[in-house]
Parts: C-alpha cells; sequence; structure tokens
C-alpha cells in the first residue's frame, strides 16, 4: 500500500509509519533497551503540525503530570491539546526562519 492509501484508512498512518522507522533504523530502540533506557520517536507531520500517537503520548502524560502538579486534574485534557498546539506552531515558526534565511536578498 503507498502512503496516500493508508492516510486516507488512517490519518496517523504517516507518522505511525515514521515512528516505526526511527525505532528500527539502525537498529535505535534495541541498542537504547540493551543501554537501559527508553527510546521515544518524537514524530511531527511538518506541513500540518499533526504528531504521532507515540508523540501525543508524552505530551498528555506530562500535561498530565503539569495538572498533578497544580491540582487541576480537569485540565489534563485542555492542557494536552494547548501544549501541542504552542509545539507545532514553534515548528511553523521556526520552518518558517528557516525558508526566510535561504532568500537571497
Amino acid at each position: 500500500m503507498d502512503s496516500l492509501t493508508d492516510s486516507i484508512r488512517d490519518p496517523d498512518a504517516a507518522t505511525t509509519k515514521y515512528e516505526d522507522f526511527k525505532c528500527s533504523y539502525k537498529d535505535t530502540a534495541s541498542q537504547c533497551q540493551d543501554q537501559g533506557m527508553s527510546f521515544v520517536p518524537m514524530v511531527v507531520e511538518a506541513v500540518g503540525g499533526g504528531w504521532g500517537k507515540v508523540a501525543r503520548g508524552v505530551w498528555s502524560e506530562l500535561a498530565k503530570t503539569s495538572a498533578l502538579a497544580i491540582g487541576e486534574l480537569e485540565t489534563e485534557r485542555t492542557s494536552a491539546i494547548m501544549l501541542r498546539q504552542r509545539l507545532s506552531m514553534t515548528l511553523h515558526r521556526e520552518n518558517a526562519r528557516a525558508c526566510l534565511r535561504r532568500i537571497v536578498h
């Protein structure tokens, strides 16, 4: 199956495929595990800013921890969404800066 067809069936198909690639490339996940570390691929789709499933899980855990720390559990989901949005906007801003640096004056 090609990526476009996969993405029609599952919006996370492209990021999931790349998460899998990052784990298997040079056996990264296994090498980290052998060293007693976890490898967490933090994949974001650069054009739309959509985060991969693994990355969304990490951001959700961070938001949960943050909500617990300030005692506002009802804001956990909102915090996770806002965090991902801020990170996506940062990616777009930095992509724009990279493009602007390449413009010949």
